[in-house]
């Protein structure tokens, strides 16, 4: 029998509601490697219903075509989809999609020993159906009290999505303008017609992304990244 097996056999299933520290959850995560998508939210196990096609997986690929117009060509910016991320004692979780800047460049989270996520994104997007609740109640509060930058909740079932900044007076929702787009403070030039996503209308997403990218915001950010990679800006 193999060690794997053994730990199948004598390690107790996760099961949604249970009530555990980040150690055990992860001990029975890992005896499970067919499960996926599970959350330790302040100590309890959510686990997450079928990923249904036109209700997670295809808002998702939107969103990271939206990210992915933004960040080519942009030095030291990276985006994952569905990454463990060790919060605390209490806290392991999935975010959906997640754009950071890495280390080198200033960025607040790093890999682990064992490739998972630590300390703390930039900007968090979550998709969610069934895990409204989750999503925009414990999960968003764990966010915000962690200091991660921005949030990005899409609320599929009521094809709307909210935008937050992490401020001094914790999160606020970022407002849009006349034009309906939404403009990021952590990453400058990242802008959003939240209509055009919600529509997956690619041709208006593409346009704004471009909007934004041909801003000045975006050209002192692209620019300081630049530097920061030929080593000139410390």
């Amino acid at each position: 029998m193999s060690a794997k097996t053994t730990l199948d056999v004598d390690t107790p299933p996760l099961r949604d509601g249970d009530r555990l520290t980040a150690g055990e959850f992860h001990r029975r995560y890992e005896a499970m490697p067919n499960v996926k998508q599970v959350n330790l939210v302040n100590g309890v196990v959510h686990m997450a219903s079928p990923i249904r096609l036109e209700r997670h997986g295809g808002p998702q690929g939107a969103v990271q075509t939206w990210f992915g117009q933004y960040l080519v060509r942009l030095p030291g910016v990276r985006m994952y989809g569905p990454s463990t991320f060790r919060v605390d004692e209490a806290n392991e979780v999935e975010p959906d999609v997640m754009l950071i800047l890495a280390p080198e460049y200033g960025g607040r989270s790093w890999a682990d020993d064992d490739d998972y996520l630590r300390g703390v994104p930039e900007l968090v997007v979550e998709i969610a159906a069934s895990s409204a609740r989750l999503d925009a109640g414990e999960k968003r509060d764990l966010y915000e009290r962690i200091g991660v930058q921005e949030y990005v909740l899409w609320r599929v079932n009521d094809d709307e999505i909210d935008w937050w900044a992490n401020t001094a007076a914790g999160f606020e929702s970022l407002p849009a303008d006349e034009a309906g787009v939404i403009r990021s403070r952590v990453f400058p030039g990242l802008w959003l017609d939240p209509a055009a996503l919600v529509a997956r209308d690619g041709n208006r997403l593409a346009d704004v992304v471009d909007l934004g990218k041909a801003s000045l915001e975006y050209a002192a950010f692209f620019d300081h990244l630049r530097r920061l990679a030929a080593g000139e800006d410390s």
